[in-house]
């Protein structure tokens, strides 16, 4: 009775997360089986900047606001997902939290348990397949931002120039991003292989936009084309049809 229950209320749920998408449904079951609801109410910490913990974690209600060292990065609203690094990464480290989320209002949470997933994992080789690709893409995703994000966070306020100095709050940013040890300031070099990155894909964006527009028109021309065709068809017709009319 209770696995039903647990079907019924996080089924819909898990499948539109993108780690579970795709998944067949006897494992989307199994993983329904071994949610953990949870309530929070407002002001409550669901964890903590600097602790341990092993929970991915799934808002199914409410809105929760993400900080790190002091500063507000974020919020997230019903369907978000997040924590999710522990069950990706079997590195101690990993379980160290490196942001701080507070419920803003009452919220409705469930959570998944790194060792209830390891369980699953021996069950179904798809989902520890699964999950070693999106570590993967992970890992790709935050080189890429260790590398930039302080730059990107100074374009934000403003243009980059040649001398730039970084504001406290940008150096709390890169701090929030960087892990520890890591450099906290950009070299020139990286500040200008960013802007020629973002000039670039600038104009590929045009460039995609453009063709999508030419494409557009395309379509227009040959459905205004087809139309004229089947208008000049039944023209025809009936014509001859008159045309042999007694």
């Amino acid at each position: 009775m209770k696995l039903v229950f647990s079907t019924q209320l996080y089924e819909k749920f898990l499948r539109e997360i993108p780690l579970f998408r795709g998944l067949p449904t006897s494992l989307i079951h199994s993983l329904c089986s071994i949610v953990v609801p949870i309530q929070a109410v407002r002001g409550q910490v669901i964890y903590a900047e600097g602790t341990t913990g092993k929970e991915f974690y799934l808002l199914l209600s409410g809105e929760l606001e993400i900080t790190a060292n002091g500063e507000r990065l974020g919020f997230l609203s019903d369907g978000a997902f997040f924590g999710e690094t522990p069950i990706l990464d079997d590195a101690s480290h990993a379980e160290i939290r490196r942001r701080t989320v507070t419920a803003m209002v009452d919220c409705k949470l469930c959570y998944l348990h790194k060792d209830e997933m390891k369980s699953m994992c021996e069950r179904y080789p798809e989902l520890a397949l699964r999950l070693k690709r999106c570590a993967r893409t992970e890992v790709k995703v935050n080189k890429k931002s260790r590398k930039f994000m302080a730059a990107m966070a100074e374009a934000a306020a403003g243009p980059i120039s040649s001398g730039s100095s970084f504001t406290s709050k940008t150096q709390k940013l890169m701090q929030a991003w960087l892990p520890t040890g890591s450099p906290a300031s950009p070299t020139a070099a990286d500040t200008g292989q960013l802007q020629s990155q973002l000039e670039e894909q600038a104009a590929m964006l045009k460039s995609v936009l453009r063709a999508q527009q030419d494409l557009v028109a395309a379509v227009e021309r040959l459905e205004k084309r087809d139309a004229a065709a089947r208008l000049n068809t039944s023209t025809a017709l009936d014509s001859a049809g008159a045309s042999r009319s007694p």
